[in-house]
């Protein structure tokens, strides 16, 4: 991994920024050549992966869709020590070279993403075990994990700590979104609960009809068992039920008929019997630095993320059109993939020219017969019988 200076001068800085753009769009899909540039800068487990490859699908051929969580991500995509560089610096040096620039994140409901994003690291980071070993554990440990560091997991939100942009005192409720913009970039802010509307409301913005499809999520992996046998069980300690109702992000995201909502269907879902005493920030912080330490099942980096990597070669252009047309039609496509590998498109060549060679043997032995049975036909002598 390349090492970036600790001292970074605005020259050296510019120079870096520069180097790092560069790979970034050659790594994402081989491809930079429209001035398009779509950023989905959001925190984990809010759907992003879903709106990434929806967007690829639909807007590959006039953005650049560009999927960011943390500097983290970023420097392992590029396979650079960024120190120094941070994501909204790589946004605004785009917008300084006069590109077109969207960013959006998503909120999604509280309990829910803390969650999701415990059991997207729950056998490498919180466990240090298998998937398949995780299966045999009492689920009440895996309860008891999690409500130990529940206040200190999925809180952030980009849109209002990240972004560096003044938030609107109030979401637009009726349009289910926000758009502004500010410094020349269009910032967007979506809702998770709103994702039966991102169809409608990305193919207004962008004004290209888009479908939104599921894509990366929990229930379908290896431990997807163990989540909804989780998520079927899990009581909210009252204590936690309380912080939730004083969030910030639920006022705000959530109008009073959303709120309540929300709340009710937790109130149902409470143990008042559990006294839940979770880590203090000391302890949070330690748990954190040991976890990490101890990993060893490492399943943080997974390859074929997306249901569309964004690649515009021909094969993957001829097989984007495709899966648009199956949807469009109706047809289910989550099993397929557009992923620029060689492998997969010499597997696909070769089934290709398999399924052409049996069907020009099936045009030959038409064709022969049609030839015989004319052969016949002209063999035949009629006689009149006057």
């Amino acid at each position: 991994m390349e090492v970036i200076p600790e001292n970074i001068t605005l020259t050296n800085k510019t120079v870096l920024l520069n180097k790092i753009n560069e790979i970034l769009f050659k790594n994402v899909n081989n491809n930079n050549v429209n001035n398009n540039i779509i950023f989905v800068y959001a925190p984990p487990k809010v759907a992003s992966t879903s709106l990434v490859s929806s967007l690829r699908l639909f807007l590959s051929h006039k953005f650049n869709v560009i999927h960011l969580h943390d500097e983290k991500m970023l420097g392992n995509l590029i396979h650079m020590n960024i120190d120094g560089i941070t994501i909204p610096d790589i946004i605004q040096y785009n917008q300084e070279l006069g590109k077109n620039i969207y960013v959006i994140d998503v909120f999604r409901n509280p309990v829910e993403r803390k969650i999701s994003e415990y059991f997207e690291h729950l056998s490498s980071l919180h466990f240090n075990n298998t998937d398949e070993n995780l299966k045999k554990y009492p689920i009440q440990k895996i309860i008891d994990r999690f409500n130990s560091i529940y206040p200190f997991i999925a809180n952030e939100d980009y849109f209002m700590e990240k972004y560096n942009i003044t938030v609107p005192d109030k979401f637009d409720f009726q349009k289910k979104y926000l758009l502004l913009e500010e410094n020349g970039i269009k910032y967007i802010k979506l809702r998770m609960i709103d994702i039966d509307s991102w169809s409608s409301i990305l193919s207004e913005i962008f004004n290209t009809e888009i479908m939104v499809i599921k894509d990366y999520e929990t229930r379908n992996k290896s431990i997807g068992e163990v989540y909804i046998h989780f998520k079927e069980i899990y009581r909210l300690p009252y204590s936690y039920y309380l912080l939730l109702n004083e969030s910030h992000l639920l006022n705000y995201y959530y109008n009073e008929d959303d709120k309540k909502i929300y709340l009710n269907r937790w109130i149902e879902k409470i143990d008042n019997n559990i006294n839940t005493i979770p880590y203090t920030k000391i302890e949070y912080d330690f748990y954190l630095k040991l976890s990490i330490e101890n990993v060893y099942y490492n399943n943080f980096i997974q390859s074929d993320h997306y249901m569309d990597n964004g690649c515009l070669c021909n094969f993957c252009s001829k097989k984007r059109k495709e899966m648009i047309d199956k949807l469009k039609r109706g047809d289910k496509i989550e099993n397929e993939k557009i992923i620029h590998n060689a492998d997969v498109i010499k597997k696909e060549m070769i089934e290709n020219m398999m399924m052409k060679s049996k069907q020009e043997q099936q045009n030959n032995k038409n064709l022969q017969h049609n030839r015989k049975i004319k052969n016949t036909l002209n063999s035949i002598v009629f006689t009149s019988p006057f």
